[in-house]
C-alpha cells in the first residue's frame, strides 16, 4: 500500500488482533464466576495481569529495538511501532478486566493512572507523527531544509550585490529590509515568525529611492520578502520538530514511570500477598 502507515500496516492486522483478543478475553471475563468477586487476585485475574505485564514488556521493549533496528534487527522499524501502538491501546481495557474493574486510589491503580498518562501521550506522537512530517514537506514545495538555508545565503549574497553603487536612500532600506535571521529558542518553540512586511510598508519604503533605483528597488523587495518566507518556513517546520521531541521527554519519562510501577505492584502481591482490590 503506498499511503500505508505504523497505524494501518497490512491492511490494520494489529488492530484486528488486538481486538479480536479484547473481545474473547472479554467474553471469557464475563462467563468466569469466581467464589466471592472479580478482582486481581482471582485465578482469571492473575492470567490477565500476566498478559499485562507481558503486554508492558513488550512495549519498553520497542525503545531497546527501535535504537537497533535499522542496524541488525530483522523486520523495520514502522513494523515494530504498529503493535507497539494496538497493543498499547488494548491495555486500557486489559488492565481493568485484571483488576476486576476494582480500581482505587492505592498504589495498585498507580500503574494504571501512569499508563493512561503513557497511552495518551503516545497516541498524540502517533497523530504528530502522521499529520506533521506531511504538513512539513507540503510547505516545503519540494525544497529540502539544506537547500532553503542555501537560498537564504544566495539571497543575501544578491542583496548585498544589488546595494553595491546605490544612494544612501537605497543601502538604508536595503538594510530595513534584511531582517536579522537568528532564531531563538523562544521563537522555534513558539513559532513566532519573523516580521513580513506589508505591501503598504513595501510602497511607502519604495518611495523613499531615487526614481532611477525604483526597478532595483522592486527587485531588492522581491528577494528580501523572498528570504523572509523561506526563513518563516524552516521556524514553523523547527517548531514542529521540536514539539516532537518535547514529546518524546513526556512520552519517554511515563513509560519509565509506568513500568517500575508494574514491577512494584507485582513485588508486593508476590511477596506481601496484598489483595488486588
Amino acid at each position: 500500500m503506498s499511503d500505508e502507515t505504523f497505524v494501518n500496516q497490512r491492511r490494520f492486522l494489529w488492530l484486528w488482533v488486538c481486538s479480536l483478543a479484547l473481545v474473547a478475553l472479554s467474553a471469557i471475563y464475563l462467563l468466569d464466576h469466581p467464589i466471592g468477586s472479580r478482582y486481581g487476585g482471582t485465578t482469571l485475574g492473575l492470567i490477565y495481569g500476566g498478559i499485562s505485564a507481558a503486554g508492558i514488556v513488550f512495549l519498553m521493549w520497542y525503545g531497546i529495538r527501535k535504537r537497533h533496528s535499522y542496524r541488525r534487527g530483522r523486520g523495520t522499524l514502522k513494523r515494530w511501532l504498529g503493535p507497539h501502538v494496538w497493543i498499547g491501546a488494548a491495555l486500557v481495557l486489559l488492565v481493568p478486566l485484571h483488576s476486576g474493574f476494582h480500581l482505587g486510589w492505592n498504589v495498585h491503580a498507580a500503574p494504571y493512572l501512569l499508563m493512561l498518562l503513557t497511552v495518551a501521550s503516545g497516541i498524540w506522537g502517533a497523530y504528530a507523527y502522521l499529520r506533521f512530517p506531511s504538513q512539513m514537506a507540503n510547505r516545503r514545495e519540494g525544497i529540502t531544509m539544506r537547500s532553503a538555508v542555501d537560498e537564504i545565503a544566495s539571497i543575501s549574497s544578491e542583496l548585498a550585490a544589488l546595494r553595491r553603487n546605490k544612494s544612501d536612500a537605497f543601502a538604508a532600506a536595503t538594510t530595513r529590509m534584511e531582517v536579522d535571521i537568528k532564531p531563538s529558542f523562544a521563537r522555534i518553540m513558539f513559532g513566532r515568525p519573523f516580521h513580513a512586511f506589508s505591501k503598504q510598508e513595501l510602497s511607502e519604503l519604495l518611495g523613499t529611492l531615487p526614481q532611477d533605483e525604483y526597478q532595483a528597488g522592486l527587485k531588492m523587495t522581491e528577494l528580501a520578502s523572498r528570504r523572509i518566507q523561506i526563513a518563516n518556513r524552516l521556524i514553523a517546520e523547527a517548531r514542529v520538530v521540536a514539539h516532537m521531541r518535547v514529546w518524546l521527554f513526556v512520552h519517554l519519562p511515563l513509560s519509565f514511570g509506568c513500568a517500575v510501577a508494574v514491577a512494584a505492584h507485582v513485588f508486593w502481591v508476590l511477596f506481601y500477598r496484598w489483595p488486588l482490590t
